[in-house]
């Protein structure tokens, strides 16, 4: 990833309140002569009259169009930014000091902002980090001091400042074009997080769809939104807009690509661009039965489920299929021969342990075939059972350096178990 660190000149803010700026000849409540160094963290400020303690806070200025559904995020505020504008901030991932004073009397509060990784417990913050490994975005520094008895509603002080760099890379959308032939594409929960904690939110998503030749509609999406929930002690983030739909008529025979890009700020923060995965166009196998032997395996951001079974006919028959977000983006199907036998075992419809399987492709949408000329050895394994799946002896199908898209991968384990086959 890209990165470098740009150095902003440093900016004492007054904080408005929302019936407007103080009167004339009032003192300011918000520390004098803030500075900050993006380097180490290290800040300094004045201390403020009838103060008794203060808090340094490092946060990430989100980048939404909108905001309002930037309030779901656990931990988004909404602030007043230096040039004015309302925006909002997240300090789940950054730092913040609380409790500080001014121990020597020497007029002066000074010390580091310490800085956490992100963490997706609920219940543990994330491991001390430099203040250089920031990831990529806009961050917001405030210095103010607590409020008491003698001191109501104090400001802050404020310092900006961008962590130059790449947004990420999109990854894992996938395409395809709908029953009224216009094109969808659908973003994974997965992208947001890694743009939240690792290099900032886009400004605005594009989407450009070509037939090969020229881009023949461009989708902006600005209301880049995300909601975040929590489950158990785990935060997920899901994407609101999670299917953005096309205006121009398509031609569902014919070929398309969707290059989707994430919008820089056009200055320090650069764009990044991928290609969705375009949906299958191969039908799916229809097996007149299937056997219990299902293997699955990662490739990249792929996900391989592996099936044996028979058409109508009694061939024997094979289909394999790679998801992205349980699309179907790829498959590849034909037929198997073998010497071994279907067996009734463990209550299971399958081949017995060692039986040696081999495969020629048919038709395959990858690169060059998976599966063709490959032979595959069933393997017993067992499972632990959960989410439905008693615990017992399972049967799979293992196999090594296999490839798909030129991407490696192996079948070396059973199936895991979660609610469907990947």
């Amino acid at each position: 990833m890209k990165r470098k660190k740009v150095i902003v000149p440093l900016v004492g803010m007054l904080a408005m309140s929302v019936f407007g700026l103080s009167g004339c000849g009032s003192k300011s409540t918000a520390p004098e002569d803030f500075t900050f160094s993006t380097e180490d963290g290290s800040f300094s400020f004045k201390t403020v009259e009838n103060a008794e303690t203060y808090t340094v806070g490092v946060s990430k200025i989100l980048n939404d169009s909108t905001g309002e559904a930037l309030l779901g995020i656990n931990g988004a505020v909404s602030t007043t930014l230096e040039d004015g504008s309302e925006g909002y901030i997240w300090s789940e991932q950054t730092g913040s000091n609380t409790g500080l004073a001014d121990s020597d009397g020497d007029g002066i509060v000074d010390g580091t902002v310490v800085f956490r990784e992100y963490s997706s417990s609920a219940t543990e913050v994330g491991a001390v980090m430099e203040a250089g490994a920031l990831g990529v975005g806009h961050y917001i520094v405030q210095a103010v001091a607590s409020s008491n008895s003698e001191l109501e509603n104090p400001e802050a002080a404020t310092y900006e400042f961008t962590v130059g760099g790449t947004l990420e890379t999109p990854a894992g959308f996938t395409a395809q074009v709908n029953e009224e032939g216009y094109m969808e594409i659908t973003a994974p929960n997965s992208y947001y997080l890694s743009c939240l904690t690792a290099t900032g939110l886009p400004e605005k998503m594009i989407f450009e769809i070509s037939d090969g030749s020229s881009v023949i509609e461009t989708i902006e999406m600005d209301d880049f939104s995300y909601t975040n929930t929590v489950n158990g002690p785990t935060k997920n983030f899901t994407f609101n807009n999670e299917t953005v739909t096309g205006t121009t008529q398509l031609d569902s025979s014919a070929e398309y690509t969707v290059v989707v890009t994430a919008e820089g700020d056009g200055d320090e923060i650069e764009s990044a661009a991928a290609e969705a995965y375009m949906a299958s166009k191969l039908s799916a196998v229809d097996f007149a039965s299937e056997y219990d032997l299902t293997s699955s395996a990662e490739c990249g951001d792929y996900s391989i489920t592996l099936t044996l079974g028979t058409d109508a006919a009694g061939n024997n028959i094979y289909e394999l299929a790679a998801s992205v977000n349980s699309t179907a983006i790829l498959r590849e199907n034909g037929t198997y021969t073998t010497d071994g036998k279907i067996q009734e075992l463990s209550e299971k419809q399958v081949y017995g342990e060692n039986t040696e399987i081999k495969f020629t492709a048919s038709e395959t949408e990858a690169e060059a075939s998976v599966l063709d000329g490959k032979t595959l050895t069933v393997v017993k394994g067992e499972s632990a059972g959960g989410w439905g799946q008693e615990a017992g002896d399972v049967y799979y199908l293992s196999g090594t350096g296999l490839a798909l898209n030129e991407m490696g991968f192996e079948f070396t384990g059973a199936a895991s178990s979660g609610p469907g086959p990947f």
